[in-house]
């Protein structure tokens, strides 16, 4: 992608700082495809700037700023070596897929640890986002039971918190 279009021009003919530009340019767009990828899929605001920020910063960056809202996610860093770059991403549309969270967190997390060469990375996202969503019947059991465990309490909670209006009221009326 992005990648070899630079490796092909610039950093094969022996230019390495202009290649050190757009890698940085390249380590930030991949962040914030990342990012992209979790604010679509339903993550929250807090977790899309702090992934991009992890990210960045494991591959060298110095200065990240991140801010996020529901449509947009705007970044910058500056790397070790002076290099900056900022962007902007537009997200369009979003979706409740915690499957799809859980899977970019767990790239991002892999990305901090390991911090393999950023073409790995760009194959890591490029997967993830060829992947279909499941039906909500091939998600693991256990994660639903427990939905139901706690959808079941949080009904129970309700139903006596109106039991306890209820006895209240009465208890007024009667005075």
């Amino acid at each position: 992608m992005l990648y070899s279009k630079i490796k092909s021009t610039e950093f094969d003919n022996g230019n390495n700082s202009s290649f050190a530009s757009h890698r940085c340019e390249y380590l930030l767009c991949l962040a914030l495809d990342i990012g992209e990828g979790i604010l679509k899929s339903g993550g929250e605001i807090s977790r899309v700037e702090d992934t991009v920020s992890r990210i960045c910063r494991a591959y060298g960056a110095i200065h990240v700023e991140v801010f996020a809202i529901p449509s947009v996610i705007i970044a910058s860093i500056r790397m070790a070596d002076g290099e900056y770059s900022s962007q902007t991403r537009r997200v369009y549309g979003s979706e409740n897929n915690l499957s799809k969270v859980e899977a970019y967190s767990d790239i991002s997390y892999n990305v901090c640890k390991n911090r393999p060469p950023l073409e790995e990375l760009d194959e890591m996202i490029r997967k993830q986002k060829r992947k279909k969503a499941m039906p909500l019947e091939r998600h693991s059991k256990g994660q639903f039971s427990k939905i139901r465990y706690i959808s079941k309490g949080v009904c129970r909670i309700l139903r006596l918190c109106l039991q306890m209006q209820c006895l209240s009221r009465k208890l007024m009326s009667h005075r």
